[in-house]
């Protein structure tokens, strides 16, 4: 993985401001989310990460397990208001943008085509855009939600943002690496959550979770110029579709 120079910086961030890193909802995978909750409380739009949210790392088809909950996203959500935003797919690192059509082909969605890594305000922007070229009126951050696996890049993101931020816990197929990565991020989230007052509850942040077998007791509710590729084509920034945002 490229040298992330806005993650690194949101370490030093996150020291000054922990509530950074600090989501509002922590569950095991998009399994336990109940997107029609999601969708009645007024949310508009959901990013997405990639590898260990969505497929399985450097990997560009849907993980197997996860297809009830993706064809339950799509249908709440519809496909054009669902945006993958990876640090891997997408980025200035994906040579011809191979991996981001790929993805995009495979699970049916837009994927971002960003040159700055997450979570750097280049993305957040770029995101926004996304959103305000495909609805009229262009939806409020408060009405996206950030759906990753990683505090230090998709949470900051999403708190800065000031969309609503869901962190997935579980690794399905990380290098060693990676692993001590997320477990040293998670443990920086509960130290954030002792050492910061509680945040404000989000209203109805409970009923966005429903029960899927053991994973109920580990869900935790926290009270708090650019293109993309969708179907193989790179999309600019362009008017309103008019399609249900």
């Amino acid at each position: 993985m490229p040298f992330n120079l806005a993650g690194t910086l949101a370490v030093f961030h996150a020291l000054v401001r922990p509530r950074l890193i600090i989501p509002n909802l922590t569950v095991q995978d998009i399994r336990s989310l109940n997107f029609a909750a999601f969708r009645r409380a007024g949310y508009k739009g959901v990013v997405l990460d990639k590898d260990n949210c969505l497929t399985l790392p450097h990997q560009d088809t849907l993980i197997p397990e996860l297809d009830t909950a993706w064809r339950e996203l799509k249908h709440e959500f519809d496909a054009h208001n669902l945006l993958i935003v990876s640090n891997s797919a997408g980025t200035r690192y994906d040579a011809g943008g191979l991996a981001a059509e790929s993805v995009s082909h495979n699970l049916g969605v837009p994927v971002l085509r960003h040159s700055s890594m997450k979570p750097s305000r280049r993305t957040m922007t770029a995101i926004q855009r996304y959103f305000a070229s495909i609805c009229s009126p262009a939806p409020d951050p408060g009405q996206l939600i950030v759906i990753g696996d990683r505090a230090l890049t998709d949470v900051v993101l999403a708190n800065r943002l000031g969309a609503y931020s869901v962190l997935v816990s579980r690794d399905w197929k990380s290098a060693v690496m990676s692993r001590a990565a997320g477990a040293s991020e998670r443990a920086a989230v509960s130290l954030a959550q002792w050492l910061s007052p509680a945040p404000q509850a989000v209203s109805g942040s409970s009923d966005f979770v429903k029960e899927v077998g053991k994973q109920k007791d580990e869900v935790k509710v926290n009270h708090s110029g650019s293109t993309w590729t969708w179907a193989g084509r790179a999309l600019g920034i362009g008017p309103n579709s008019g399609k249900r945002c």
